[in-house]
């Protein structure tokens, strides 16, 4: 990334596989980036489980200053992250803070819905462009961008079912990428409890 001048050319990046990363060496080529648009740090491929044994050494401390620097740069593009799950469960006060300012920021910009029906993508005293506080079981999960494609969608949107949350591998999809499903019991936990998407298909049990 350094010699591609990371900062100003790199729109993605994602980090599958990649466990002995501590993250450390993000800063120079990604700091106060306007062109990155999503950045997955989840370490696994699409549709695994994103648990992992034993736990990756990436770093919180060492990688949220640099989505920090991103998020407070005027004219940034960021609109997405997946983070570690082991971050989402320890739920750190610095993660939780970024996790917040970022909602604030996304919020300020008034984006619109990609989906067509143009309203504007915002946090309400109900729910949150992305899940920042700790006693919310998706915490840390950003919910208004599919993670396929990435178009933004706004809460309307997500009542409708055109954008679902995977419980196998917890992301949410928009019914073009990949239609998530509800349980109808058996196996499951109860209908509608657990859900998962046409390619995990984990959790199905008709």
């Amino acid at each position: 990334m350094f010699a591609i001048d990371g900062v100003h050319k790199i729109k993605s990046l994602k980090f599958t596989n990649c466990i002995g990363i501590t993250g450390v060496g993000l800063e120079q080529p990604l700091r106060e980036s306007i062109i990155l648009e999503s950045i997955d740090l989840s370490l696994v491929g699409d549709h695994e489980r994103p648990a992992i044994n034993p736990e990756p050494q990436i770093s919180v401390s060492a990688v949220v200053p640099t989505l920090e620097s991103i998020i407070n740069t005027e004219g940034n593009s960021f609109v997405h992250v997946h983070l570690p799950k082991t971050w989402r469960d320890e739920k750190s006060n610095i993660l939780t803070q970024f996790l917040r300012r970022f909602d604030r920021e996304l919020n300020m910009r008034r984006i619109k819905c990609m989906y067509g029906c143009e309203a504007t993508c915002e946090s309400n005293e109900h729910s949150s462009l992305l899940h920042w506080r700790p006693e919310d079981e998706y915490y840390g999960i950003i919910r208004m961008t599919c993670y396929q494609c990435k178009k933004i969608f706004c809460g309307r949107c997500e009542e409708n079912s055109r954008i679902g949350y995977c419980s196998c591998c917890e992301k949410f999809y928009c019914e073009d990428c990949s239609v998530v499903d509800y349980c109808v019991g058996g196996d499951c936990l109860g209908p509608g409890l657990i859900s998962s998407c046409q390619i995990c298909m984990v959790m199905k049990n008709w």
